[in-house]
């Protein structure tokens, strides 16, 4: 498992409350940690990423997965390349 933090984003919060005149309060939801006030990083290249994302995807960042989906997918061809 990777270190987690607290988010820089939002220091740990998770979001804030918004209020603007005349309007009802609402919550704004961090992005950078999706509201859980913790991130960690990606185990492949170490960017940054919230904690339920790390743990949804075992801890590897969209970016990586799609490079080694990209990277299946050419094996596969080479592989099919050959037998043709």
């Amino acid at each position: 498992m990777m270190p987690v933090h607290a988010c820089t984003d939002c220091d740990g919060r998770g979001g804030t409350h918004v209020e603007e005149p005349g309007e009802p309060t609402t919550w704004w939801k961090c992005e950078g940690c999706d509201g859980s006030g913790e991130t960690t990083s990606c185990r492949e290249c170490a960017d940054p990423m919230s904690r339920p994302e790390a743990e949804e995807h075992g801890y590897v960042c969209v970016s990586c997965r799609h490079y080694e989906a990209y990277r299946e997918r050419e094996v596969a061809l080479e592989v099919l390349r050959r037998m043709a």
